[in-house]
Formats: C-alpha cells, sequence, structure tokens
C-alpha cells in the first residue's frame, strides 16, 4: 500500500516479489475481503482495502486487532460514507433511512451534502461522494446511476381543508384552488402541470419553491395545496399538515448515483441494499394505502 508496487515492495521488505503477491493473497483470504484490484498489472487498493490501511498505519495495531478490524469490515460495521442528494430529498424519509441503517453500526460515520442533482452527480464524478440519490437521469461514462424503486406523489394540505373528506385528490379536485409549485424544471413539476392540461383543470399559482420544508410553511401559511414528491411525509405530521395519494398516480422517479470505475466496500453495498429495500417497502405500502 505504501510503494505502490510488489516489486517495490519486495524490494524494501528483501524478500521476491511473487513471496510479496502470496502474501497479499494469504491476507485476503484471512480478512475475507479484497485488498487490491489487478488493473493492467497494476495494483490498484479497494475501499475495503485503504480502510484496514488507515487504521493499521494510524494505530500500529498488532495481528489480533487486524483481525477485529477486518472482521468490522467484512461484517459492513466499520467506516465511513458520504452521500450527495438533492435538498428536497435530504429531509423525511431519507434521514429515517439512514438513522435505521446507522443504529446498528455505531462505529460507521456518515456525511450528507446536500444540493442539486447536477451538484450530487458533480460529487460522484469527482470523487467526493460515495453515493448520491437524483432524479432518475442516464448514465454517464464516470457515474452509472440504478433505479430505484418508483414512488407516486401525494397531495398536501392544511388539516382542516375542505378536500381531506376525500380518500384520494383528483386532478379535477383542484378546479380553483391555489397550489403552490414545484421548480419548473422539476420532473415532478411537468408531469402535474401535464395532468392538469389534459383535464383543461384550471388552478393559481403565486409561489414556487424547490424545497419541501418551504412549501410546507407556506401551506401552513394559508398559501394553498401542493403536489410533492412522498420521500416528505415523515415531515408532515411535525408541521401539521395532512395528505392524500394523488390521481392520476404520478410517478415520482429518482436513482442511485455511483462511481463507475471505483470498487465499492462491503460498507457501500450493504447501505445500497439497505436503501433499495426501505424505498421498496414504503413503495409498496403506498399503492396499498391508495388502494
Amino acid at each position: 500500500m505504501s510503494f505502490g508496487s510488489m516489486t517495490a515492495a519486495a524490494r524494501e521488505m528483501g524478500i521476491s516479489q511473487p513471496a510479496v503477491s502470496r502474501l497479499v493473497s494469504d491476507l485476503e483470504v484471512d480478512v475475507g475481503f479484497r485488498l487490491f484490484e489487478r488493473v493492467n498489472n497494476k495494483l490498484i487498493p479497494t475501499m475495503d482495502g485503504r480502510e484496514l490501511f488507515e487504521h493499521v498505519e494510524r494505530w500500529y495495531v498488532g495481528l489480533d486487532h487486524i483481525a477485529s478490524i477486518s472482521d468490522r469490515i467484512r461484517d459492513s460495521s466499520l467506516g465511513h460514507i458520504t452521500m450527495g442528494a438533492p435538498t428536497s430529498l435530504s429531509s423525511g424519509l431519507l434521514n429515517h433511512i439512514i438513522a435505521r441503517f446507522l443504529a446498528t453500526r455505531p462505529q460507521v460515520t456518515f456525511r450528507l451534502e446536500a444540493g442539486s442533482s447536477e451538484t450530487t452527480m458533480r460529487l460522484i464524478s469527482r470523487l467526493h461522494a460515495d453515493i448520491g440519490i437524483v432524479q432518475l437521469r442516464a448514465s454517464t461514462d464516470s457515474i452509472s446511476v440504478r433505479k430505484l424503486p418508483d414512488l407516486e406523489a401525494i397531495c398536501v394540505m392544511p388539516p382542516h381543508h375542505r378536500l381531506t373528506e376525500k380518500q384520494e385528490i383528483r386532478v379535477t379536485d383542484l378546479e380553483g384552488e391555489d397550489i403552490i409549485s414545484l421548480a419548473p424544471n422539476s420532473s415532478l413539476r411537468q408531469r402535474t402541470d401535464a395532468a392538469l392540461l389534459n383535464r383543461g383543470v384550471s388552478v393559481r399559482r403565486r409561489i414556487e419553491a424547490s424545497i419541501s420544508t418551504s412549501i410546507f410553511e407556506f401551506i401552513n401559511l394559508g398559501y394553498g395545496l401542493a403536489v410533492t414528491n412522498p420521500l416528505s411525509i415523515h415531515q408532515l405530521e411535525s408541521q401539521g399538515l395532512t395528505w392524500r395519494p394523488f390521481v392520476p398516480a404520478l410517478p415520482y422517479q429518482i436513482g442511485l448515483a455511483l462511481p463507475r470505475h471505483r470498487s465499492r466496500s462491503k460498507l457501500i453495498e450493504a447501505f445500497i441494499a439497505h436503501i433499495e429495500d426501505d424505498l421498496t417497502y414504503f413503495s409498496s405500502h403506498q399503492r396499498l394505502r391508495d388502494e
């Protein structure tokens, strides 16, 4: 890890290069994960390998402690995650998903970078973030985007609004209502506008906002209703608001952005599985409520 090649390491240690190669292979078997990627006759450290090396280098630990650290890396219970997410998603359900993951991993640290989907993609491409959530888009040369389960838009309103008597809010129910809109470049805003136009529904728009917290505050202040993403459901009770499913169903499509040419640690793989499982569960239960 320090010298960048088997040959240089062998020279420093005074042993043959095949001996170093065999030692590395034996260590990978012992710890239970790969320490290096072999790319074009070069050794590229894996994320798990770097994690182990940093602990060994920092503490000059003995063999027993190396084994303990290896177990925690292999079990995805040690390490750090940096995640990017749009500001509109970096609260509500996403925070609960992150908290559930960290609850059983006290030695995992986490950093959440909020910004636009473009900002998140930039962080991923520059390897400043391990993983990101973005509005669904095509993969690039440096980033793969993995589709997450579709979620369906909801209609948010004050608790005493006349439409709370309904089990679901149809697009025609919005005739003449004040609507707080998402930003014009939002795919969900565009789908909502298309649904209104297709049914000839006329609404009043005075306010646009891109952040869920702002939208909810304007609703509380009496400026109208909003058709928005369902990831903010956890915020609604604390804001004193209520919601109903929106018809026609408007899919809110998001994806996981990941560096294309970088190995993923066991911790990142575990976090990906956790996000997908939680959103699959949430999506299926949202459909059940709609029925």
